[in-house]
C-alpha cells in the first residue's frame, strides 16, 4: 500500500460496482469441468473424476491442462478442444446463485454504474450475461482475450492437484 488508510464505510453505495462472473453471478462448474474432461478425452488422456476438478475454475486453462496432462503437454491443443465443447453448449451449462438476480437488481438501483469484470474470455462472458438476464443491469462486460494476452502466467497461483 502507499500508506493511505482506507476510509471507513460511509453507509452509501459506491457509485461504481464491479461483479465477477464465475463464482459470483453464476456457478459455472458443470460446463467448465465437463468441457475440460471432454478435451482431455479427445486428446487421449483419462479425465480425472469430476469431483476432483473444482480447482480448474479460475486459473488460466493454459496453466491447468499441464497439471493434469503433464509438463510438456500441448496445452494449446487442449485449450482448443476445450473451446469446441464449451462453445457447443458447455458455456451455458451453469446455474445462477439463488437470490443473486435480486441482489444485482437492488445494488443497481442504489449505484450509478455496474460492470462485469471477469477472467473468462469476453466472447463467452457477454453471451452468458445476456442469456441469463443480467445484461440490462450492466453498462459493459469486460473479459479476457482469447489469445491469452491478458492471462496470468503465474503457475504458483494454481493449487496442487488433490
Amino acid at each position: 500500500m502507499d500508506g493511505a488508510r482506507p476510509r471507513p464505510y460511509s453507509g452509501r453505495m459506491p457509485s461504481t460496482v464491479l461483479f465477477d462472473l464465475d463464482g459470483t453471478l453464476t456457478d459455472p462448474a458443470p460446463g467448465i469441468i465437463g468441457s475440460f474432461r471432454k478435451a482431455l478425452a479427445d486428446l487421449g488422456h483419462e479425465p480425472p473424476p469430476y469431483e476432483t476438478l473444482g480447482w480448474i475454475i479460475g486459473p488460466a486453462l493454459r496453466l491447468s491442462f499441464p497439471k493434469v496432462m503433464g509438463e510438456g503437454a500441448d496445452a494449446e491443443a487442449a485449450v482448443e478442444r476445450y473451446r469446441v465443447h464449451y462453445r457447443a453448449g458447455g458455456m451455458y451449462d451453469l446455474t445462477l446463485y439463488p437470490g443473486m438476480m435480486d441482489a444485482v437488481t437492488a445494488i443497481g438501483t442504489a449505484s450509478e454504474r455496474m460492470f462485469v469484470c471477469t477472467a473468462k474470455p469476453e466472447p463467452y462472458a457477454i453471451p452468458i450475461v445476456e442469456r441469463f438476464g443480467y445484461a440490462p443491469h450492466f453498462q459493459r462486460v469486460y473479459g479476457a482475450a482469447l489469445d491469452g494476452s491478458l492471462e496470468s502466467r503465474n503457475r504458483a497461483s494454481i493449487p496442487p492437484i488433490p
